[in-house]
């Protein structure tokens, strides 16, 4: 994902910077309540491999439908898998939904970088839960080496 028009100042971009950019890309798609377009936050891998992805989906758009008015978004961390000079890195963040009726969580675990295997580039899990932390739809890519 291009972050900047910028290089040097994408390669020197702190996580929480690059979370914050992804966050917002991802909520931008999830308010056009365009279901092609909330499925190109996921990546490929997950596309293909993900039983209720549908549902995932469909659940975000009835929260946009219930009219978003505020968000707010949080790193919770990242994880670098290293071999032969290379790295995978993965950034687990959260989102707080408010709509016009009632909160949301969203927690995602996006592979910003692959060098392994591009197919797993985007969100490969995410989770919906209610005001309560009650989850309410799990969607999650069970297929993914997480060790390289």
């Amino acid at each position: 994902m291009i972050l900047s028009d910028n290089p040097i100042e994408q390669l020197f971009m702190s996580d929480d910077k690059k979370t914050e950019i992804i966050c917002n890309d991802i909520m931008g798609k999830i308010e056009t309540k365009d279901y092609e377009t909330i499925k190109s936050i996921f990546s490929k891998d997950a596309i293909n491999n993900i039983e209720n992805l549908d549902d995932g989906i469909n659940e975000l758009i009835n929260i946009s439908n219930e009219g978003i008015t505020n968000v707010e978004s949080q790193m919770n961390g990242s994880e670098t898998h290293w071999d032969s000079g290379q790295h995978r890195k993965t950034y687990r963040f959260s989102i707080n939904i408010t709509t016009s009726s009632r909160t949301y969580g969203l927690g995602l675990e996006y592979d910003y970088e692959n060098p392994f295997n591009s197919e797993t580039l985007g969100v490969n899990r995410t989770v919906i839960t209610d005001e309560n932390r009650n989850i309410i739809i799990l969607v999650e890519n069970k297929t993914l080496n997480k060790g390289y």
